[in-house]
């Protein structure tokens, strides 16, 4: 375990074998009994930010940058205990996300397009139906952040290539402050099947403040994509 928590005594113990450096920390995932972690660093020998994974106490791996500028991963695991990573790619020009699956000597394919457009912060959860959703911030490159994405999709858009995939997606939210800053997410589904989103916007001036948003499913119109 990363921490060893005293629930009487609110104290949290850290575990240091499995300290790793970085920042932009994928959400922990817990995966065939291994906690699994990312985060991005800086690669000196080639000038970019790349991605580091951690898998339980082996050793880490990294993904291959492939000559772009990768932060932000989220690890997600498939029902054939595959692992995929979806992140962004800082080419400041408002690209889509890029992926990366995991092959089972723990190797890492070369990054390639996943259909998130704009993407910055992708927070991507598994549901209990077996599709996935997703909420991002929209960043076409230029100006603020005005708006906050949300998407779903079945499990064959995490491995399929970039003209076979397939999503619904529709917007979270809209600021129209002119300095507008919002769109990193985090996100769970309830027991009953809703969405819960927390995300954080300045509606009316610089200061941020939190929202939380609690919907169906049923937010994406019928939703039948599987």
């Amino acid at each position: 375990e990363l921490f060893d928590v005293d629930i009487d005594s609110k104290k949290i113990k850290r575990n240091m074998s499995n300290k790793m450096s970085g920042f932009c920390p994928s959400a922990l995932l817990d995966h065939d009994g291994k906690l699994i972690l990312s985060a991005t660093r800086y690669r000196s020998g080639e000038n970019l930010f790349g991605i580091t994974v951690k898998v339980g106490d082996h050793d880490e791996e990294h993904i291959p940058s492939g000559g772009l500028n990768l932060t932000e991963a989220e690890i997600i695991e498939t029902s054939t205990d595959d692992l995929v990573a979806i992140m962004r790619n800082n080419d400041g020009r408002g690209g889509p996300a890029m992926r990366s699956m995991r092959k089972r000597n723990g190797e890492w394919t070369s990054p390639d397009p996943f259909f998130i457009p704009c993407c910055h912060r992708p927070t991507i959860k598994r549901l209990k139906d077996g599709r996935y959703f997703a909420s991002w911030r929209f960043y076409p490159g230029c100006g603020t952040n005005q708006m906050t994405m949300m998407a779903l999709f079945p499990e064959h858009t995490l491995l399929a290539p970039r003209h076979a995939q397939q999503a619904i997606i529709r917007p979270l939210d809209f600021c129209g402050n002119v300095r507008a800053d919002q769109g990193y997410t985090g996100a769970c589904q309830t027991d009953d099947g809703k969405m819960i989103v927390v995300n954080y916007m300045n509606q009316k001036s610089a200061r941020t403040s939190l929202y939380s948003y609690v919907f169906g499913l049923d937010a994406f119109g019928y939703g039948e994509l599987k």
